[in-house]
């Protein structure tokens, strides 16, 4: 906001101009809080949402899964397109068609970074639950061999 104030103190209106200016930026700051509380909101009510018991998946779709899944051992745990398509060796395009087929079958999430213009995936509840009960992961630790 810095150039902006400069201008505005050229301008006879500008207190009228800078309190205005705070005011829209004010209430930018509580549009973006309230789509993030609506985005949690969502998340949790999709969460309720059954799993059907034949989802049928390709399995570059079951593989984003599982990196997603293994990503929550990490920080940050959500995961950009580019770090996807990386730890994958999948091209961008086919990438993002199986991220939004994975949107649509409310198994992952996409957390828009306003500050960076970034989308960042990581698992719902329903996606966590798909992986573990398809056996995509070993969920237990394995058997000291006698």
């Amino acid at each position: 906001m810095g150039w902006i104030e400069d201008i505005l103190k050229e301008v006879p209106l500008s207190a009228v101009l800078r309190e205005r200016l705070q005011a829209a930026d004010k209430e930018n700051e509580q549009l973006k809080e309230r789509v993030a509380d609506l985005e949690k909101e969502n998340a949790a009510l999709r969460a309720k949402i059954p799993v059907k018991q034949e989802i049928e998946l390709p399995d570059a779709s079951k593989q984003i899964l599982v990196v997603l899944f293994a990503a929550e051992n990490i920080e940050p745990s959500d995961l950009r397109v580019p770090d996807l398509a990386e730890v994958l060796k999948m091209e961008r395009g086919p990438l993002r068609y199986h991220l939004d087929r994975l949107i649509e079958a409310n198994l992952i999430r996409r957390i828009r970074d306003y500050d960076t213009e970034e989308d960042h995936y990581s698992l719902t509840d329903r996606g966590r639950r798909f992986v573990v009960e398809n056996n995509l992961v070993r969920t237990t630790p394995p058997l000291p061999q006698p």
